[in-house]
């Protein structure tokens, strides 16, 4: 069986305990990525990795989901490095914008 990144997705939200809204969020944002053709020849647990720390800060959970970039990295078992270029390229390809929540 090939694992993909959707694949990935759900095992590293199993691990950061990610919300159902958050992990829908995240889907649709591989989905687009792909449609996009931005998955192309990328390591899928980064692009999993990435739209999880996108996700977490599009959606209006509670503060208590939320990530950093070292912990989405260990979940993913990729280096941090890898999930920021990750995140930016899928922000830029994209056109995402996040709003960064303060309470």
């Amino acid at each position: 069986m090939i694992k993909d990144y959707f694949w990935f997705l759900g095992e590293i939200g199993c691990k950061l305990n990610v919300s159902s809204s958050t992990l829908a969020y995240a889907t649709k944002i591989l989905q687009l990525a792909k449609e996009k053709r931005v998955t192309s020849g990328r390591n899928p647990r980064c692009l999993a990795g990435a739209a999880l720390y996108i996700a977490q800060f599009s959606r209006l959970e509670p503060l208590s989901e939320r990530w950093t970039q070292k912990k989405v990295a260990d979940a993913a078992g990729v280096s941090e490095p890898a999930i920021r270029f990750t995140y930016h390229l899928l922000m830029e390809k994209l056109g995402l914008t996040v709003a960064i929540r303060r309470d």
